[in-house]
C-alpha cells in the first residue's frame, strides 16, 4: 500500500484485514478517503468497519468514527445504517462505538425494522444490552417500535430468545406493550409455543388477561396453537383427552415437550411402526454402489421393530441450530423423497419447511444406534463405516436402499442379525449442490463456510443414476428421532 489509498476499495481492503495503523495513516494523509468511501452496495465505509471489522475493540471503526465529515446514520441501498449492520450480524463493540457517537437506534430500513429489532431476532442480547448502557433514556430506547408497533419485546418472544427479553424487560421494557393488532409479547409467545419465554414473562409480571384486537387471550391462542402445557401454565386447566395425547407426542420426532416426560428409547405404536415400513418400501430402489461392498441388494426390508427417541438435551440444540438458520433465506427443496403426504399427516411435531427440514435415512447398527440417540453424532468418526467423498460429516439419504449400504447387523444382543438405520430430522438449510464424479472437497469445504450454505447435496442420482446423499457438519443438525430395527429379506 502506498502513502496514500488511492481508491475506496483499498480502504475497505484495511478495514477487513484490520489494519488500523495503515487506516489511520491513509485517513491523515487524505483526511477526506473516509467519508468518501462508497461501494456498490451504496455501503460507506462505516457502513463496512461496523460488521466487517475484524477486530474485538471495533478499533477500524473507531479510526473512521475520528475522520471528518462521517455521517453516522447514512442508509446503503439496503436502507441499513451502519448500526443496522453491527446488530444484525451481533457486533457489541462496533454498536457500543456508534451509539456513543450518536448513531440514532429508532431508524427504520424498508421492511420497518430497528437496529434493536433486529438484534432481538438474533439474540443478540450483548448488543441489547449495549443500546441500554450508552441510552440517555434506556425505556425509551427499549420501546422503540417498528412500523407495525412491535417492539424489540415481542420480537423476542416471537423467536422465543428468553436471554434477550430477560435483558428488555430489565432494562425498561414495557411488558404490556400491545401491538397495532393488540397482542402483547405474552401472546407472541404463547402461540408460537416458547414455553421458556411464557414462564419468564408471567415471572417478571405480565398480565395474561390482555385481549387482542379480536378479543383473544394468549390461552386462546396457546389452546388454538395445540400448545396445552402452555394453556397450562397460563391457568387453563389440563383435559384428560390431552394427558393421553401427551404421552405420544414425541411420536412427532421431537424432544419431550412435558418436563416430566420421559426420555429414552420408547416403542413407537403400530401407527409410526407402519407408517416407516411404508417410507421404506416407497423410497427402496434396486439399484447399488460401491459403498455395497459386492452385497446383494435385498428385495425388501422388514420393519421389526421403531423406537422413538426422546433426548432433550439433543432436541433442544437441534432446535437452537433450526432456528439460527431460520434468520438465513432458505430456497426450498420441493422433491425430497421421504417427504411424502401420509409420513407429514403422522406427525405432531410439523416439519419446518422454511429451513429445509425433512427426515431422512442413516444406516448403522442396532448398537451404535442407540449410542447416537443417548449421545448425538460425532462427525469425528464419519467415514469410519464407509467411504466419506463429500468430505466429514453426518451422511443422509432420501432412499432406504442407500442407508442400508451403511446399515450393519450386530453380532450378539438382543438385536443379533438384525441391521438399523436412524429415521432423522435433518435441517439442511441451503445446501451446496455437489453433481461432479469426483467431488473437490476442499471447495466443498470452502462453500461451507459461506454463512448462507449449510449442507452439501451429493447428487449422484444425476451423475450415476444411482442415490442422492446429504451431508451436514454439524451435529446438532440432524436429531435422531426414530431408531428402526429391521431385517433384510431375498
Amino acid at each position: 500500500m502506498g502513502c496514500g489509498a488511492s481508491s475506496p476499495a483499498q480502504i475497505f481492503g484495511l478495514i477487513e484485514q484490520g489494519e488500523v495503523a495503515k487506516l489511520r495513516s491513509e485517513i491523515r494523509a487524505k483526511p477526506t478517503i473516509a467519508s468518501a468511501a462508497v461501494n456498490h452496495l451504496g455501503d460507506t465505509a462505516l457502513h463496512w468497519a461496523a460488521w466487517k471489522d475484524p477486530k474485538e475493540d471495533a478499533s477500524c471503526l473507531q479510526a473512521i468514527l475520528d475522520a471528518p465529515n462521517i455521517e453516522l446514520n447514512a442508509v446503503n441501498r439496503a436502507g441499513f445504517t451502519p448500526l443496522h449492520l453491527a446488530m444484525t450480524y451481533g457486533r457489541e463493540a462496533a454498536a457500543r462505538a456508534l451509539l456513543r457517537a450518536g448513531a440514532r437506534i429508532d431508524i427504520q430500513e424498508p421492511a420497518g425494522q430497528t437496529p434493536l429489532h433486529f438484534a432481538a431476532e438474533r439474540n443478540y442480547d450483548s448488543c441489547i444490552k449495549a443500546a441500554i448502557d450508552c441510552a440517555v433514556d434506556p425505556a425509551k430506547t427499549v420501546n422503540v417500535e417498528n412500523k407495525l408497533k412491535q417492539t424489540p419485546l415481542h420480537t423476542a418472544a416471537l423467536k422465543g430468545h428468553a436471554d434477550s427479553v430477560g435483558v428488555l424487560v430489565d432494562g425498561g421494557a414495557e411488558i404490556d406493550s400491545q401491538t397495532s393488532d393488540g397482542r402483547t409479547a405474552l401472546h407472541e409467545a404463547s402461540e408460537a409455543g416458547h414455553i421458556n419465554v411464557v414462564k419468564l414473562l408471567l415471572k417478571k409480571g405480565a398480565n395474561s388477561q390482555i385481549e387482542t384486537k379480536d378479543g383473544k387471550l394468549p390461552v386462546n391462542l396457546a389452546n388454538a396453537a395445540g400448545h396445552k402445557q402452555i394453556a397450562e401454565e397460563l391457568g387453563d386447566a389440563p383435559k384428560e383427552e390431552d394427558i393421553v395425547r401427551g404421552k405420544v407426542t414425541i411420536a412427532g420426532g421431537g424432544g419431550c415437550v412435558a418436563d416430566n416426560d420421559q426420555e429414552g428409547l420408547l416403542p413407537a405404536n403400530d401407527l409410526i411402526k407402519d407408517n416407516v415400513q411404508e417410507l421404506m418400501d416407497t423410497t427402496w430402489r434396486n439399484v447399488t454402489t460401491r459403498d455395497r461392498a459386492f452385497q446383494a441388494v435385498a428385495d425388501k426390508f422388514e420393519v421389526v421393530q421403531v423406537l422413538q427417541n426422546s433426548n432433550k438435551e439433543l432436541w433442544s440444540a437441534y432446535c437452537a441450530m433450526r432456528e439460527i438458520i431460520s434468520c438465513q433465506y432458505v430456497e426450498q427443496l420441493k422433491d425430497i423423497k421421504t417427504a411424502t403426504e401420509k409420513w407429514d399427516a403422522s406427525m405432531l411435531e410439523k416439519r419446518q419447511m422454511n429451513v429445509n427440514e425433512f427426515f431422512l435415512f442413516h444406516g448403522t447398527r442396532p448398537s451404535s444406534a442407540k449410542d447416537i440417540c443417548n449421545n448425538g453424532f460425532r462427525v469425528d468418526l464419519s467415514g469410519s463405516n464407509k467411504g466419506s467423498l463429500y468430505g466429514p460429516g453426518i451422511y443422509c439419504a432420501e432412499s432406504s436402499a442407500k442407508a442400508d449400504e451403511y446399515a450393519r447387523d450386530d453380532k450378539e444382543g438382543l438385536y443379533m442379525g438384525l441391521y438399523a438405520m436412524l429415521l432423522c430430522r435433518v435441517v439442511l438449510g441451503n445446501p451446496v449442490v455437489s453433481a461432479e464424479d469426483t467431488p473437490d472437497v476442499a471447495e466443498l469445504s470452502r462453500q461451507l463456510q459461506s454463512a448462507d450454505k449449510h449442507s452439501i447435496l451429493g447428487d449422484r442420482e444425476a451423475v450415476k443414476n444411482t442415490f442422492r446423499e446429504f451431508v451436514v457438519r454439524e451435529a446438532s443438525q440432524a436429531y435422531p428421532a426414530y431408531v428402526i430395527i429391521y431385517r433384510r429379506k431375498m
